[in-house]
């Protein structure tokens, strides 16, 4: 019985190592990217990449959702014959249900 609660510890606290590894890894990237602790030139060069491929991203987002916005509505486009879409079941619905614009 001993012999397996061991291995059991054992696993459990290999798995706990990792963890606290991972964890110190990262908080060591962040303290370095917020420049608390120094930083070769190597490891400044690659946080400036990131921060740049980073803002491109937020630009490339920037810019869709500005266009996103500048679109009109497509049903506001769409027509049968003469009548518009936001008209078209106006005679079946009438005004009840229908939005006045």
């Amino acid at each position: 019985m001993d012999n397996v609660e061991n291995t059991e510890l054992i696993t459990l606290l290999s798995k706990l190592d990792k963890k606290v590894d991972k964890l110190l890894t990262l908080n060591t990237k962040i303290a370095k990217c917020l420049h608390l602790i120094p930083v070769t030139e190597k490891e400044e060069r690659e946080i400036q990449a990131l921060q740049r491929k980073n803002l491109q991203i937020a630009a490339k987002v920037n810019e869709d959702l500005s266009n996103m916005a500048n679109e009109p509505e497509p049903f506001a486009q769409l027509t049968f014959g003469n009548l518009q879409v936001d008209a078209l079941f106006a005679d079946v619905l009438a005004e009840d249900f229908l939005p006045k614009t």
